[in-house]
């Protein structure tokens, strides 16, 4: 589940990466991931649900509200112990 708030938008081809992994997640069972320029976080917080031992989530500091719409997403599906973000200031 991916909630879309404020000025936050799940571009179409962050739908397509998840259901890639989805499809081969036998590559993501404890992988470490890194996700640049997250946005809605949905393919890490897919990363996570599919066994992923740890993901970093990286957004630009600034983006207050795409941060705070970060963390929600990864509380409402329950990976905070997995999905870490990471924020960045240039």
């Amino acid at each position: 589940v991916i909630i879309e708030r404020e000025s936050v938008f799940t571009w179409p081809c962050s739908y397509v990466l998840s259901a890639y992994l989805t499809n081969y997640s036998n590559n993501i069972n404890n992988a470490v991931i890194i996700e640049l320029g997250a946005g809605t976080a949905l393919p890490s917080i897919v990363c996570g649900l599919l066994g992923a031992k740890k993901v970093y989530i990286n957004e630009r500091e600034s983006e207050i509200d795409v941060l705070n719409n970060i963390r929600y997403n990864i509380n409402l599906n329950k990976v905070q112990s997995i999905c870490e973000i990471k924020a960045f200031d240039r």
